[in-house]
């Protein structure tokens, strides 16, 4: 429901607080870009290839 817009709005903050918890942040829209999201437990960049020991 969260993906399709149909969930409530404590719903939503229920599963950002379930992600936060795991090292997800959100990231706010501003003039410029929408909203996005910031991890603690990837060390590489998005397209790459981990590497054989993660």
């Amino acid at each position: 429901m969260a993906e399709l817009g149909t969930a409530g709005i404590a719903s939503v903050e229920k599963l950002m607080r379930h992600y936060s918890s795991r090292g997800v942040f959100f990231i706010r829209r501003d003039a410029e870009a929408g909203w996005g999201i910031r991890t603690t437990f990837l060390d590489f960049d998005y397209g790459d290839k981990p590497s054989a020991s993660e």
